[in-house]
């Protein structure tokens, strides 16, 4: 009793269309991880928005102090009433 070729064939090609899959997904993820690192690694410099409750939230990154130190005088222009900082977080990711 033997199966017909074009069943065995649509057997065997499933596992491998999924592991491709699979893997497209992974190698995917992997690159997008590592850009995001990079960025992160190669942008130091942050204005940081300091929030109630000891709570903070990352308004830019910057990969230099003095293009830190413009933005946040903009900032500092149009929104008067919150307090912002510039934090260096060498390769924090």
């Amino acid at each position: 009793m033997s199966l017909p070729q074009q069943e065995v064939e649509g057997i065997a090609t499933l596992p491998i269309e999924q592991l491709s899959t699979n893997l497209k997904g992974a190698v995917l993820a992997n690159y997008l991880f590592a850009i995001r690192n990079r960025a992160t690694l190669q942008r130091p410099w942050m204005i940081v928005r300091i929030l109630p409750g000891a709570k903070t939230h990352i308004i830019a990154r910057f990969v230099n102090r003095q293009d830190a130190d413009d933005r946040l005088r903009a900032l500092r222009r149009y929104v008067p009433n919150a307090a912002f900082e510039i934090v260096f977080a060498p390769g924090e990711s």
